[in-house]
């Protein structure tokens, strides 16, 4: 059976590939067009007819989704892209990814960068490692490189380019290297693929850290003034000249529910009207660190590795502390097929159209610009309720499949279905929701749909397709509904009604103070280790942190400067 049967890297035999093309047919099936007759859909015209004709066993989505399986990839593959950059079927769902003529062609990070998976072989990666200024010596007998330097900084998201900006301005250059989590991989990491939003940390949970935890820093002038320089270097804006559909229905309905709703500061123009800035923004009005705090490193000599792993740390005995150990830098492993020697950076140890009042489409404007506080009876903040950016498939990920039919006329429906984001500050650990987690995600979630309701529509993400009609609903009816509500597990719960929740910011795995880190930053175990991103947090936060996590790097970067070059610090 091997041999001529196997055509793919897939490695699967015909027989396998067919048994997922039917099961791929029975998820995403051919249908008549005129399934589709509902509202002000349009059956008639001819990309709706061929998304409804459409099927998942078509060529060739059995081979590229057995082929994402095989690599344990994600199955983005059923919602392909051509040559072109675009899927035929997004006309038909009412998609369009932003098109922009006059692209800026400027690169400012590109005279820092070291792009590993350009270079030919090893020899040509030394060259350009040392073309930045860099000295890079090569070990035949361990089969290392080493490159030394003043300082490395592991990521490039909201604190490693913080702190490597702050340090090369210091003359320490550097050199970078169940719950869905959302996450991306890019040259300025999260901050080139969030949704924008620029919130200060509350002072209720600045002084919450500051008492409880015992962290002087969330205290200080110094935390305050960071906050300040950061929304200063990522150019906030208060104000949004025009708001996109889900804000809009966020907005509208609570308003109609006489409820609160506050503006968004964002990292982008008063004007920026852009629905592809998750996917990097392409008008480059985004200012995510890699426009900003990275174009800072490395106009001060800073040089950046991309397609690099962090492999390990290099640590040995310290007899000058009370930390048993100092770190010298790392170990490192470019994904370059073709460099076959690991990468040791040796630094001196310190690392940093339906409801005509509401226009536009749900993919279609600034994610977030608007905010609702669900306060508990306490008047204690239990959630706030946001809008996501979601694409065709992020989309089709969390709808329930309930049938073919059903997952068609969802997806028809996608460029006018408002989704809003209830977000916790959740107290369990390894991705496991407390008893207050679920009362304050529920909460979340009831609040969330009375908004919905309030605005003209409703449904949720739950297993079995939950939604109710909301024209005429009454206040009885309405509360029948809410009472279904619930925040059950996953689907390998077991539960009858199951929900997918996500994850996009993770935070607190090395916390200060009783954490991995002291209040500086510094790791109690190994001299000359500091980590800055969101994992220092002593706790989460329960709101969009990239303003609490660069401020807080920005913090720990001056602690560094401060306490090598005393008041020396240019």
């Amino acid at each position: 059976m091997e041999g001529s049967d196997r055509k793919h890297n897939h490695r699967l035999f015909s027989s396998e590939l067919n048994t997922l093309a039917v099961v791929a047919e029975t998820l995403f099936p051919p249908l008549s067009p005129t399934c589709c007759h509902e509202e002000n859909q349009t059956p008639s015209t001819k990309v709706v007819r061929s998304f409804m004709e459409a099927s998942a066993s078509e060529s060739p989505i059995p081979d590229e989704a057995a082929e994402a399986i095989w690599k344990r990839a994600s199955l983005e593959c059923l919602t392909l892209v051509e040559k072109n950059g675009e899927n035929p079927l997004w006309e038909a769902i009412g998609y369009n990814i932003d098109k922009v003529e006059d692209v800026p062609n400027e690169r400012p990070l590109q005279k820092g960068i070291v792009e590993t998976l350009l270079a030919k072989d090893i020899t040509d990666l030394c060259n350009s490692l040392t073309k930045k200024g860099l000295q890079v010596v090569e070990d035949q007998r361990k089969n290392i490189v080493k490159i030394k330097c003043d300082a490395v900084v592991v990521g490039s998201g909201c604190g490693g380019s913080v702190m490597a900006a702050t340090l090369a301005s210091a003359n320490y250059p550097s050199v970078d290297g169940q719950i869905m989590i959302l996450a991306g991989s890019t040259v300025g990491s999260g901050s080139v693929v969030n949704w924008s939003a620029c919130l200060r940390t509350p002072e209720p949970l600045l002084r919450e850290w500051a008492e409880e935890c015992k962290l002087s820093v969330f205290k200080s002038m110094e935390y305050r003034s960071a906050m300040d320089i950061i929304f200063k270097r990522l150019g906030v804006t208060e104000d949004c000249k025009l708001e996109s559909l889900q804000n809009q229905v966020l907005r509208k309905g609570c308003q109609n529910l006489g409820l609160e709703v506050e503006k968004v500061p964002r990292n982008s123009s008063e004007g920026h009207y852009c629905g592809s800035c998750w996917y990097g923004c392409l008008r480059g009005d985004k200012k995510g660190t890699h426009k900003t705090w990275l174009v800072d490193a490395v106009n001060n000599g800073a040089a950046i590795l991309t397609a690099c792993k962090a492999e390990k740390l290099m640590l040995k005995p310290n007899k000058t502390s009370t930390r048993k150990l100092k770190c010298l830098g790392v170990i490192a492993q470019s994904s370059n097929q073709n460099i076959k020697k690991k990468l040791q950076i040796e630094a001196n140890g310190y690392f940093p159209e339906s409801i005509s009042d509401l226009v536009g489409k749900s993919a279609e404007g600034g994610v977030i610009t608007s905010v609702h506080k669900v306060l508990g009876s306490d008047n204690k903040l239990q959630a706030i309720i946001e809008t996501p950016l979601m694409g065709p498939g992020q989309f089709i990920s969390v709808c329930p499949w309930v049938s073919g039919l059903d997952i068609k006329q969802r997806m028809l429906r996608f460029p006018r279905t408002a989704t809003m984001l209830t977000i916790i500050r959740d107290r369990g650990i390894s991705y496991k929701f407390e008893k207050l987690d679920r009362e304050n995600i529920r909460a979340g979630l009831r609040q969330a749909l009375r908004v919905l309701v309030a605005a003209g529509a409703v449904g949720t993400y739950r297993s079995d397709g939950q939604r109710m009609r909301c024209k005429g609903v009454s206040d009885e009816e309405l509360g029948e509904f809410l009472d279904t509500v619930s925040a059950d597990g996953g689907p390998l719960s077991r539960v009858e009604n199951w929900t997918v929740h996500c994850s996009a910011h993770q935070m607190g795995s090395c916390m200060m103070g009783d954490g991995a880190v002291d209040e500086n930053g510094e790791s109690w175990e190994a001299q000359g280790l500091f980590v800055c991103d969101a994992s220092v947090l002593p706790s989460a936060v329960g709101f969009n942190p990239m303003i609490t996590v660069m401020s807080t790097a920005y913090c720990i970067s001056e602690g560094i400067i401060v306490l090598n070059c005393g008041d020396n610090t240019k």
